[in-house]
């Protein structure tokens, strides 16, 4: 059975990100084209300004992915410091108070 799991959150820079869950058998990536064939829940972060463009899936720009076990093994850090999803882009930093809410809803929808 597929149940997805997405989510918005708004970070301090005013950017809004949609984060999605993958469980194992879902697809993920572009059109959802690549199934995740592991044993492992991913975590795909979007910018949810470009939603619903014809570029774009539908929650957005996607910008980057996770194992969900990668981003909950240092919950201070990330809480603390916050995360920077793409050097080169400014816009794609997340704080850690968002950060934050991003965690709890991963552990919630594990």
């Amino acid at each position: 059975m597929t149940t997805e799991t997405t989510a918005t959150f708004t970070a301090d820079n005013g950017v809004t990100f949609a984060v999605r869950i993958v469980r194992p058998g879902e697809g993920y990536g572009r059109s959802r084209a690549a199934m995740n064939d592991t044993q492992h829940t991913l975590v795909e972060v979007f910018d949810a300004r470009f939603a619903g463009k014809d570029y774009c899936e539908a929650e957005g720009q996607i910008i980057a992915q996770y194992r969900a076990e990668t981003l909950l093994n240092d919950p201070d850090r990330l809480t603390n410091y916050g995360l920077n999803l793409h050097g080169g882009v400014p816009e794609w930093s997340i704080d850690g108070d968002t950060m934050g809410a991003i965690l709890f809803h991963i552990e919630r929808n594990l």
